[in-house]
């Protein structure tokens, strides 16, 4: 981002931007206002790409994910409103959600059984929505590919919005290995995910929201426990909560 100096209003388009929301490797996400004529207002998150020469991918990466935000449109996924670029900075504006995500929420104490199942049927919701895309009529159905407490949100009103679509992708499409371990299904990290890989991440949030545990863990051990999880669920000691937070 161009620099301003520290008493200066930071803008970028048509966007005031309030404070950074998150960082990344690849640029921030902000709380923002878009202005407008007569005194139009309306709060959005604006997600701004750093600045550089070796910016190529996470703009490829950043206007993909944008135009996929653009084809949908459900009360349970979060829009996509812009993506724009301003002075060389690429930069893409979405819906601006009032609340915490899934894993503060767990952070505070285990979700009651009638919030999971309410959070559940939401998150399915989304999913349905996304997985049914389709593109220039055609092709095989989107996957998200990286369902996880931090990109389930919960607005002040108890609707939940997925996030996030930085390496959706659809079923069938070539590419390299993406996501996080600990809810990436075996498929998935083999490079070979269907649809179904979201069901599996999202039975591992629920599981981080109804205990505060994660049941496969982090890194390596997540990727070595995932890929045996149909012995792990048979195994009492599952439940044990050791090394999974």
């Amino acid at each position: 981002m161009r620099p301003t100096p520290p008493d200066a209003e930071r803008r970028i388009g048509r966007y005031l931007l309030v404070r950074t929301l998150g960082r990344g490797g690849a640029g921030e996400v902000w709380e923002a206002v878009l202005q407008g004529p007569h005194g139009f207002r309306k709060d959005v998150a604006v997600k701004v790409l750093h600045a550089g020469p070796a910016d190529a991918d996470g703009r490829a990466g950043l206007v993909r994910e944008a135009r996929l935000g653009g084809l949908l449109s459900h009360p349970n996924v979060v829009a996509t409103l812009e993506l724009g670029e301003d002075g060389g900075v690429w930069f893409v504006a979405m819906e601006l959600v009032h609340g915490a995500s899934v894993l503060e929420l767990a952070r505070r104490g285990p979700l009651s059984a009638p919030a999971l199942v309410d959070l559940g049927l939401q998150a399915c919701a989304a999913l349905s929505h996304v997985h049914a895309l389709r593109a220039d009529g055609a092709g095989a159905g989107l996957i998200h590919r990286d369902v996880k407490p931090q990109n389930l949100l919960v607005d002040r009103n108890g609707l939940v919005k997925l996030a996030d679509l930085g390496i959706a992708r659809f079923a069938g499409a070539s590419g390299g290995t993406s996501g996080t371990p600990g809810y990436m299904a075996p498929e998935q990290a083999a490079g070979r995910e269907d649809t179904r890989a979201d069901l599996v991440a999202l039975g591992a949030t629920l599981f981080v929201a109804a205990t505060g545990l994660r049941p496969f863990g982090t890194g390596v051990q997540a990727v070595h426990r995932v890929a045996h999880v149909e012995d792990l669920l048979v195994d009492p000691a599952f439940l044990a909560p050791a090394d999974r937070r």
